[in-house]
């Protein structure tokens, strides 16, 4: 039994990575790990770009048997709550990530498609279980998108930024029991989130969309905002102004002065922590929780994250620290400011570093 930590770098020069892509990671470690249930191993794919250069290949999640105890992470660089093009990032026209196994974390990815004939993120129809938070998704038909299904399953999805797709930003096609907690959405051409049957939308974001909220079959959620006039459920804000630091050059942190503040329904477990790792303690709207700080550097220790030891494929804990944005207690503690400190507390979220 171990947790497993496989290395990917976009960087050529970084002579301890294992792999390449993130395609290449999975494929390549699936002949010794797929049976993670069996074995009892987890599996962290850490993604990073030591050049900045971006990985350009899509990704299939497929051939393993994980389970709730037992899954597949698939982890990314902090970035900031706003796209950093110095950090890890699968661009692709193809869809970028297609997850057809349950039991997988996705987690601080950016995921950016500038085309409009695939998906950043689908989720197959027969995944029983998945989370994805922490991501910023730019562009392709829809952000993340569930395929059709008439069974109750459950999805966690939040904490993500997602903006300018060509349809619509989360979009529901079928049943299914889907958490949609602090998320943002902005500038979909068709709609923002797109909610069906069994969806369960609080605290979320829509602006600048062609339709904000659409669909909200069963009228679960509440505490949403929107531009426009259609988050209308439980306590939600509509016809709302901008509430962003600077919506036309793509930040959307929260401003000063906006009534998302302080006007997200109060949450517990997986959804006390925004985009940035900052803590939700006024409790905002959508993915960021205004702080007139900025994101913070945070010091975080690998001492006993695990109850049994991590496996590091590559071993280099000194590349591990600078990139991920963590000390190592057998090392000197830093004593001056390292930008990688400023790390997305998700990270820690879900069995992660």
């Amino acid at each position: 039994m171990a947790d497993i930590v496989v290395i990917v770098d976009t960087d050529s020069a970084n002579t301890e990575r294992d792999y390449s892509s993130l395609a290449l990671a999975e494929a390549g470690e699936q002949a010794t790990y797929s049976a993670l249930t069996t074995d009892e191993n987890t599996i962290t794919f850490q993604c990073q770009a030591g050049s900045g250069v971006a990985d350009t290949s899509p990704v299939v999640i497929d051939g393993w048997v994980p389970s709730t105890d037992y899954f597949l992470k698939v982890q990314g660089e902090a970035f900031g709550g706003k796209l950093d093009e110095t950090k890890y990032r699968i661009q692709t026209t193809s869809l970028c990530i297609y997850i057809v196994d349950s039991s997988v974390i996705i987690e601080t990815l950016q995921l950016i498609n500038p085309g409009t004939s695939n998906r950043c993120i689908a989720i197959n129809k027969y995944v029983t279980d998945v989370t994805v938070q922490g991501c910023l998704i730019k562009g392709g038909t829809d952000g993340i998108k569930f395929e059709l299904r008439y069974s109750f399953l459950t999805r966690f999805i939040y904490n993500n930024i997602v903006y300018d797709c060509a349809n619509y930003g989360i979009a529901q096609a079928g049943e299914g029991t889907i958490l949609w907690r602090n998320n943002t959405v902005v500038d979909c051409a068709v709609g923002g989130l797109y909610c069906n049957v069994g969806c369960s939308p609080y605290s979320n974001i829509a602006y600048g969309n062609g339709t904000d909220f659409t669909n909200r079959a069963d009228d679960y959620g509440g505490y949403n905002f929107s531009g426009d006039a259609t988050a209308v459920v439980n306590n939600s804000l509509n016809n709302q102004p901008d509430p962003f630091v600077d919506y036309a050059n793509d930040d959307f942190h929260l401003n000063e002065t906006t009534n998302a503040r302080g006007a997200a329904w109060v949450s517990s477990d997986k959804f006390t922590i925004d985009i940035d790792g900052d803590t939700r303690v006024a409790w905002d709207i959508g993915a960021d929780e205004y702080s007139s700080l900025g994101v913070l550097p945070i010091k975080f220790t690998l001492k006993n994250r695990f109850s049994t030891p991590s496996v590091y494929r590559s071993r280099n804990f000194t590349t591990l620290q600078n990139k991920l944005g963590f000390y190592i207690p057998s090392e000197p503690e830093p004593t001056t400011f390292n930008p990688a400190w400023a790390m997305n507390c998700n990270n820690l979220l879900s069995g992660g570093f």
